[in-house]
């Protein structure tokens, strides 16, 4: 599942190129729609129901900001995931594609966005306090890095780099990564103690331990909620992390208090490792959220060789098995091919993975339909639903050469008519491949293996 939902934002880097920004939003406990609806006694580990469906809720809101509202722009794309603390709350990532010809992400611009700095704790008037003071020094500061913490790996540097260099003004690095300004104290920069923090003692904030920032976002939401400009498909690849490390684990251990099991254990019985899922995660899943949800939506394109589509039947319902391997004749990519042979000018322009731009498929007709596309999207250029293919191992050698045709050949009529470059039919889809360069002749190697086999002298 998540592997299929990596594949879909994947799609949108090929669609939209290099994302721009990559928000980090956590539960905070202390929102009033929580407190205020907690029983005496209670704390919000004891409603894990209530914090989900808050948590939900300023989730939609903070989408609607983005893609509605435009608060950094105009909006192209965004892919989001949500996951859960061991502790049991929520918290979301979220990667957003902006406009490229209005957006030029300079120095100067990246400071109307980003802040990384702890803001004064009084306003002009010197009268009234700051409420983004209290929030950045609230939710937004990093540290103390002491000895046995978790940033600690090696036990000396901090994972995540902090306390960051001091910085006079906002520039890009080499790589394309920008260093925000972070002003010392005594050049413009405010500083900030925190009395017995962690280690029980008074702890001192500069700027370079401040999380970079939305000002309105944070006032807003109230909460730990981090903006970082992203240049890299390395953000796509943390979002959707749990591709790779799996689900949250814990080793639990099984005890019935019986004195004779005592002194008979059994390690193996009583201490195993088994999947973690904490209260809200449960919530969450039980009211069937989204794990994982993007926009524009992505169209999984199936691929298949001549005759070789998949067909689900019940075995005990034989009267309809006929019918079901009928109806299953017409796929996406058959249907596809018709479309192309019927004379459909715009089809006939069209990659297989650009289809679902321009048609909508029915399910029940079995047909691809033309969209209605709305004003919207055409000013912008985005369309409401982008396609990729599925994945294709190269062992499956003839359907991986169709997957390489299917993405460099616009219109093809049919799989013989994909089989044929520059009026050559060729008998299979990796010759074929192999006459347009997608693929490599393996001769080469066989030659060099007979030679090897005829000159050997053992």
């Amino acid at each position: 599942y998540m592997h299929q939902q990596y594949l879909d934002s994947i799609a949108l880097y090929q669609t939209f190129g290099h994302p721009h920004l990559f928000i980090t939003m956590t539960c905070n406990p202390d929102w009033p729609e929580i407190k205020d609806n907690l029983e005496p006694g209670q704390t919000p580990l004891d409603q894990p129901d209530l914090v989900q469906r808050v948590f939900n809720l300023k989730k939609r809101q903070l989408i609607k900001d983005l893609e509605n509202e435009m608060i950094f722009g105009r909006f192209k794309a965004r892919t989001h995931s949500i996951e859960f603390q061991k502790r049991g709350f929520p918290h979301m990532h979220i990667i957003v594609w902006l406009d490229r010809e209005r957006h030029s992400f300079t120095p100067e611009e990246l400071d109307k966005i980003i802040c990384a700095e702890i803001p004064d704790e009084f306003l002009d008037d010197c009268k009234t306090k700051n409420p983004l003071h209290k929030a950045v020094t609230d939710f937004m500061l990093h540290g103390p890095c002491a000895s046995g913490w978790a940033c600690r790996r090696d036990g000396q540097h901090c994972r995540y780099g902090y306390p960051k260099d001091f910085q006079e003004e906002t520039d890009m690095s080499e790589e394309g990564y920008p260093r925000y300004r972070r002003r010392e104290p005594g050049k413009g920069g405010n500083c900030y103690v925190k009395e017995k923090y962690r280690n029980k003692n008074n702890t001192s904030y500069t700027n370079a331990n401040v999380v970079p920032y939305n000002k309105y976002l944070l006032f807003k939401y109230n909460c730990h909620i981090n903006v970082e400009y992203v240049n890299s498909i390395g953000a796509i690849k943390y979002h959707l992390k749990y591709v790779f490390k799996g689900s949250d684990r814990a080793t639990v251990s099984i005890d019935d208090n019986n004195e004779e099991q005592v002194q008979n254990q059994d390690e193996v019985q009583n201490f195993q490792n088994k999947r973690y899922v904490s209260g809200a995660e449960s919530c969450h899943r039980l009211r069937e959220r989204e794990l994982a949800e993007r926009k524009p939506s992505v169209h999984r394109l199936t691929l298949h060789l001549q005759n070789q589509q998949t067909v689900y039947f019940d075995a005990n319902e034989k009267d309809q098995c006929i019918e079901r391997i009928e109806r299953s004749e017409r796929t996406k990519l058959t249907s596809f091919f018709e479309l192309c042979d019927n004379g459909d000018k715009l089809a006939q322009t069209l990659l297989y993975r650009h289809l679902p731009q321009h048609y909508k498929w029915d399910t029940n007709k079995r047909k691809w339909i033309k969209r209605v596309k709305t004003a919207d999207n055409i000013d912008i250029g985005v369309p409401d639903v982008i396609g990729r293919l599925y994945s294709i191992h190269p062992t499956q050698i003839q359907l991986f050469a169709l997957r390489l045709l299917l993405n460099h050949v616009k219109g093809p009529k049919s799989y013989e008519d994909i089989r044929t470059v520059d009026g050559k039919p060729y008998e299979t889809f990796v010759d074929a491949a192999i006459a347009l360069k997608l693929m490599k002749n393996d001769k080469l190697w066989i030659e060099c293996m007979k030679e090897a086999n005829e000159s050997e002298t053992n």
